[in-house]
């Protein structure tokens, strides 16, 4: 993909008299895309437009300003007219993408009755696997983290007592609690679980791939994947569950600051949209709860 993206940097620098910093801008925009699609399990240009909505998403969730956003999408937008003009891609999935679009994006958010379904695919499964996913979920729907944050953390840093968890980044360490049933789902994987996927390799990771190993972000794109395949529902990412969490969290009354201080926001304008999403659904999702594919 990296070979994708200097082509297209050589292409247009000929085509157009651009600094060395907008060539790096480009690059630096265009890595970010690489990055959000590998999380989700995509090592290749051919996406749909569902894509790289998300991906505009998940600009706007990271708190960027309209402007970076709309410079983003707009790099996104000439790179994959370049690679349809050079016959990569058959077709051009940010064709309907503009920057209003953008704008006027709604966050994804999962009734609770799919949330259930979602958790019931889990639990139909008796593998040491599924009952470390269904943790996975549970933290995900419960605490709104992100799943690199989720995935990056250690046995040690479940505090039973509390109950919440550890999260070190950076150099920084902050708390985050979890309910008691987001803590016993965590409890019984590593009682029945996680020893059994454990090998010489573990080191103290809290969730193992079948290899022993840290699982990755990937990794758990592909499993949620299956999962909502199983549950009949649209398709279902790890911010689709950050999404969810927020939106249900200001429907149950969670204040707006608290919602904001835990999804880790800078600005209150950014979780200002999950509570005017909130309002919206509240009188429709007791009509249509009773429908897990709606």
């Amino acid at each position: 993909m990296e070979e994708s993206i200097s082509a297209f940097l050589d292409h247009i620098m000929q085509q157009r008299e651009l600094s060395a910093n907008t060539r790096a801008a480009y690059q630096n925009d265009l890595s970010q895309l690489t990055r959000f699609l590998r999380a989700q399990g995509v090592d290749n240009w051919q996406i749909d437009r569902i894509r790289v909505g998300a991906f505009a998403q998940d600009l706007l969730d990271r708190g960027y300003s309209a402007s970076t956003r709309a410079r983003k999408v707009a790099a996104v937008r000439s790179f994959y007219r370049y690679l349809c003009e050079q016959g990569i891609v058959a077709e051009d999935p940010t064709k309907e993408l503009g920057s209003t679009h953008v704008e006027r994006m709604v966050p994804t958010v999962l009734t609770h009755a799919q949330v259930k379904a979602l958790f019931a695919a889990a639990e139909e499964k008796s593998s040491p696997e599924a009952l470390r996913d269904l943790s996975i979920l549970q933290l995900l729907y419960s605490t709104g983290l992100r799943i690199t944050e989720a995935l990056s953390i250690d046995v040690d840093d479940v505090d039973r007592e509390s109950p919440q968890v550890v999260l070190r980044a950076r150099n920084k360490q902050s708390v985050v609690p979890i309910d008691d049933t987001c803590l016993a789902a965590i409890e019984r994987y590593l009682a029945e679980s996680r020893p059994q996927l454990q090998t010489s390799r573990s080191g103290e990771a809290l969730f193992l791939n079948h290899r022993g190993q840290r699982l990755t972000r990937q990794g758990f794109w592909l499993i949620l994947k299956g999962y909502a395949r199983a549950a009949r529902l649209p398709a279902v990412t790890p911010q689709t569950l950050r999404h969810t969490f927020a939106a249900h969290a200001l429907e149950g009354s969670v204040p707006l600051q608290r919602v904001r201080s835990m999804l880790g926001h800078t600005s209150t304008s950014t979780t200002q949209r999950y509570a005017q999403l909130a309002e919206a659904r509240s009188a429709a999702e007791p009509e249509n709860d009773e429908n897990t594919q709606d």
